[in-house]
Order: structure tokens, then C-alpha cells, then sequence
């Protein structure tokens, strides 16, 4: 099997959530960043990294979101490894995705889960 970034995710907060207004859809578990508004981040749009959701929403839904978190959605992914914002916005990659916008996002604790 490859590595895969998989939706529902779980997410277990490890710093204080806070709320924010939403400028697009995202789901639990998306990376988010500032472009106009909070949207998913992505490498290939050189949004960058800032927030976890802890839920779903779409665009002006206030949602809870955290800076620090454990994703579990993830397979096949080898632990101790380094965790790379995607090209697919508001995802999470298992290697650098070679773009000018590379930005390292957390660790693989598990086949399963990332630390963010």
C-alpha cells in the first residue's frame, strides 16, 4: 500500500482551541492558513501551515481550531519520518513535495498518526 492522508480524520488537540471565521470549506483535520481569510493551506498556492480544524465547516462558519494536534487518518506511513504540507490543499504529505513552497509540518508517530 502507499501512504495516504484519509478523511473522517480524528484529531486529538494538544494546545488551546480557539475559534476563527472560515473564507472555504475545510474538514476536520485540515491544515489551515491566511489567505483573505482562513482557508486550507497549500503548497502548490504558497499558503502556509498555521492551524489544525477541529471541525468542518465552510466559508464564514466559525469553527474551533488548535496549533498543535495528533491526526489520526493516516496509513501507511513510517514513524519518525518528517510530515510535509501537500500540494492537495489542507493535506498532509509523507515526502517533500518538491515545491518552492515545502514546508515541514510535523512528525509520524505511527503507520497512523502525525503529530502537527
Amino acid at each position: 500500500m502507499a501512504y495516504a492522508d484519509n478523511t473522517p480524520r480524528t484529531v486529538a488537540e494538544m494546545a488551546p482551541r480557539f475559534p476563527i471565521t472560515l473564507a472555504g470549506t475545510v474538514e476536520m483535520g485540515d491544515l489551515l492558513g491566511y489567505s483573505s481569510g482562513w482557508v486550507q493551506a497549500d503548497a502548490d498556492a504558497g499558503i502556509t501551515a498555521q492551524l489544525i480544524a477541529l471541525e468542518a465547516g465552510d466559508s464564514g462558519d466559525v469553527i474551533n481550531v488548535t496549533a498543535v494536534a495528533i491526526v489520526s487518518s493516516v496509513s501507511d506511513a513510517t514513524p519518525g519520518d518528517t510530515a510535509y504540507l501537500s500540494t492537495t490543499a489542507g493535506a498532509i504529505a509523507a515526502t517533500d513535495p518538491g515545491d518552492s513552497n515545502t514546508q515541514e509540518v510535523g512528525v509520524f508517530l505511527s503507520a497512523t498518526s502525525v503529530l502537527l
